[in-house]
């Protein structure tokens, strides 16, 4: 019908479509283009990247054709002007309707970049105003996808609309149409361009050593925040840009894109809910405050722990090292002198002394009985001739006082005190018998290692059956040297003249029962399986729901992908570090199931966050903010900073609370025993897989509480009730143990108090937050804490310490922004 416009990329027509009865544009690419193979590439990519993306802000390209050799496309026919003729017609926009077109210009941006798709000739004559005042971004002939942009096609657009970085052919990015974007928006504030020159290497050298003047030199009622994005736009330094054209639009006055999206009954995108919400950070009189009631908090829990816990009453004299050492030698002295294949060892606890520490013995004596043998804790030491490989995934692949079993001719193993006394030792003895005659069994040497005089003894006859082959058996009853003289029994046997068994039985000491099963009713077995049913109705309602998500397009497919990698890979480094590496069969098999445990962890999460994660953002997108900058890889963003810090912050005050508890509970005759992580001690490789671990079970008990908040919101609407359903709900699952000497209504109300600071966590920081209070707890509650820094086990102490306190001090120093740490610090936060 008419000529609309001629560029670099052919001349466009407005036409009508004779079957739909519409007007369209065509884009005819001029003749010589026929046999210009580059040209014809970028024609037809233009086709195919701009119909990846659909906005009302971006003019749409519907389809490529042709007709007598003429290639040409087909695309949206905008009834209008393009905004650089509305600039040169009127000078600027008023001052409301700039605003209004920047933020459409964002959303249109911020949509193509959504696909992954550079523009990379932003300008106002590729920016069209319909009739009804609508705008569309057009003309995608020089757009790219990013990272696919190299050499000289860099440089490729109109330089008055060029970034620094493209202008001297370095790189294209999402920074770069922002610039241009920035300088847009500059000439549609002001009706002026920001710079001048009069060539391309003037600008370049202009934009990168100077920075534009500022918009009110020209507009001098120009809104401060205006201002403010611009600049920010036009940024030298392409890091120090906006990180998105989303968060671009979030600072603008008044704009909540956001409450916007919410309000028009849409899912806001990942993209747009890691634009909303405030950039700034904290204060630092905040971030000063916080930080020195972490270093309180943690100054307090380091001496108030060691006080009261009996696992700190327990001596530690002799590092895993001697204890090897000694338990080499018992095994010399009681004939086992071949070398080992393969040596394991590792701590335990007795966790029935602690109802017998608590049902005889006065509290008042509790550290008495802790300082002295026998001890909670004991030290096992392990060999064979094989190397030791489990061959079960249990136990996270590590080996264990049970794990590989003690099923191979030559397998020894001991337990000691933690002073080095004999507590209990069985071997298997070889399968094939030497001939001859035997030496009488030496059973001094094995009171000897147990610290014990046989003639304070009483001969009686065997109760407790070896579990090995044996030829001689032997029992002692008599009191164990200790300052509440335990009636104990002394269980010994061998075979061949050499010992294969040997138990000091405590009056605690239970024996192994064979499990009956008992007849069950129907209702007990659906009661036992209803944790297997509860997971089947889960997954199946995942899949339903993942499917949904992805079907709509609301799933956040690569949020998804970047959550299961990250949590199977720590997954997989942690198992790595527990296992052990042998050339065997069974280290190969361990490293397949790490593999298996690793990829099983990757699609449970991955369908799990597209099943939960789109529905949150829907319906509760306040609590993902900083996660989702998080996950788009703002690892330094100031909202990430601030939760890393308040989340250390709760998880400490959490922790404190508990231990207010457990005093209180000590004073009333409960026991604090300190349920810490024994193979912190155990080495380097044991206190980084531990680490690793923590950190992934953090990210994943917090994706599991927030889908507990999450359903119960659904289902009651309101927060405040959705949030004392959650308190209810797992408060209900702690109370009934341990049990307590102290009065029920008050665990009650402890518990509540406890889950109620979870849920604040939740609502007031979010998703991010609520993961690293979950770590600290994990993390603090499991580390053995002391204040002897100097002894060989001050390393659980100074290391957790240092990691938690690292983890607050980087939190805080990104959560400041661009403030620094200590000036201004008596600003009010």
């Amino acid at each position: 019908m008419s000529k609309l416009g001629k560029g670099g990329m052919g001349e466009v027509f407005r036409a009508d479509d004779l079957i739909l009865g519409q007007a369209v544009a065509l884009k005819f690419l001029p003749e010589y283009a026929k046999s210009d193979t580059n040209l014809l590439t970028r024609f037809y990519d233009e086709v195919r990247i701009a119909r990846q993306i659909s906005h009302k802000n971006v003019c749409r390209v519907y389809d490529i054709g042709e007709i007598e050799g003429q290639l040409y496309l087909t695309m949206e026919y905008i009834d209008g002007e393009d905004l650089g003729s509305l600039l040169r017609r009127i000078g600027r926009l008023p001052s409301d309707k700039a605003l209004e077109f920047t933020r459409k210009l964002c959303a249109g941006v911020a949509a193509a970049h959504a696909q992954g798709v550079l523009h990379r000739d932003l300008k106002p004559a590729n920016i069209m105003i319909d009739g009804v005042g609508e705008l569309r971004i057009t003309d995608f002939g020089l757009a790219a996808v990013a990272g696919q942009v190299v050499g000289s096609e860099v440089r490729n657009g109109t330089p008055a609309y060029m970034a620094p970085e493209q202008l001297t052919g370095r790189e294209v990015s999402v920074q770069s149409d922002l610039y241009a974007l920035g300088l847009v928006l500059y000439e549609m504030f002001t009706g002026k361009q920001p710079h001048h020159a009069s060539s391309v290497a003037e600008m370049a050298k202009i934009r990168q050593e100077s920075h534009a003047s500022s918009p009110s030199t020209h507009v001098h009622d120009m809104e401060p925040a205006v201002e403010k994005a611009i600049m920010h736009c036009l940024e030298p330094d392409p890091r120090k840009r906006p990180p998105s054209a989303m968060a671009l639009a979030a600072s603008l006055p008044g704009g909540d894109p956001l409450a916007a999206a919410l309000a028009a009954g849409e899912t806001p995108s990942p993209e747009l809910v890691a634009a909303s919400g405030s950039t700034d950070g904290i204060s630092p009189r905040t971030a000063v405050l916080t930080m020195a009631a972490i270093v309180t908090l943690l100054i307090g829990l380091s001496l108030a722990i060691p006080a009261f816990h009996l696992v700190n009453k327990v001596p530690h004299e002799l590092p895993p090292e001697a204890l090897i050492v000694k338990a080499r030698e018992i095994q010399h002295s009681l004939g086992y002198t071949d070398p080992a294949g393969d040596f394991d060892y590792g701590l335990t606890r007795d966790t029935d002394f602690l109802n017998y520490l608590q049902s005889t013995i006065k509290p008042k004596d509790w550290d008495a009985a802790m300082a002295s043998p026998p001890s909670i804790a004991a030290f096992y030491y392990r060999e064979s001739a094989l190397p030791m490989i489990s061959d079960t995934s249990d136990n996270f692949g590590r080996n264990s006082r049970s794990i590989p079993a003690m099923d191979r001719p030559g397998m020894t193993l001991m337990d000691l005190d933690m002073d080095a006394r004999l507590r209990y030792f069985k071997a298997i003895p070889p399968h094939q018998e030497a001939a001859g005659t035997f030496t009488p069994t030496n059973w001094d040497a094995l009171f000897s290692a147990a610290r014990l005089d046989r003639k304070t003894m009483q001969p009686t006859d065997p109760e407790w059956a070896p579990i090995v082959m044996a030829d001689e058996r032997k029992a002692w009853t008599g009191t164990y040297p200790s300052p509440y003289n335990l009636k104990v029994r002394i269980e010994a046997a061998s075979y061949h003249g050499k010992p294969v068994f040997f138990q000091v039985v405590w009056p605690w000491t239970k024996p192994d029962k064979p499990i009956v099963q008992a007849t069950r009713t129907v209702l007990q077995r659906l009661r036992d399986n209803l944790g297997i049913i509860f997971n089947g109705v889960i997954l199946i309602t995942s899949l339903i729901m993942a499917r949904y998500n992805w079907k709509a397009g609301r799933g956040d497919r690569v949020g998804a992908v970047r959550v299961g990698i990250c949590l199977a890979l720590m997954d997989l480094a942690s198992r790595v570090l527990w296992i052990r590496h042998s050339p065997s069969q069974g280290g190969g098999r361990q490293l397949v199931y790490a593999l298996q445990s690793a990829s099983a962890l990757f699609a449970m999460f991955w369908l799990f966050y597209l099943t939960l994660e789109p529905w949150v953002r829907r319906l509760w997108p306040r609590t993902l903010i900083s996660w989702s900058r998080l996950v788009g890889g703002q690892i330094r963003d100031a909202w990430v900073g601030r939760d890393l810090l308040f989340g250390t912050l709760i998880g400490l005050l959490y922790c404190g609370l508990i231990e207010t508890f457990e005093y209180i509970g000590v004073r009333a005759g409960d026991i604090a025993y300190g349920d810490f992580d024994a193979s912190l001690l155990l080495g380097f490789g044991n206190i980084a897989a531990m680490l690793i671990g923590h950190v992934r079970d953090g990210a994943t008990n917090s994706l599991v509480f927030f889908l507990v908040l999450f359903l119960a919101k659904a289902l009651l609407k309101k927060e405040w009730a959705a949030g004392m359903a959650f308190v209810l709900i797992l408060t209900l699952g702690k109370v009934p143990s341990p049990p307590f000497t102290l009065p029920k209504v008050m665990v009650v109300g402890f518990w509540m108090l406890l889950f109620a600071l979870i849920v604040y966590t939740m609502l007031r920081f979010g998703a991010f937050a609520l993961m690293i209070t979950i770590f600290t707890i994990d993390f603090l509650t499991s580390s053995y804490l002391t204040t002897d820094f100097g002894a060989w086990y001050g390393v659980s102490s100074w290391f957790t310490l240092a990691v938690l306190l690292g983890i607050a001090t980087f939190g805080a120093n990104i959560a400041l922004g661009d403030k620094p740490f200590f000036s201004g610090s008596q600003e009010a936060s």
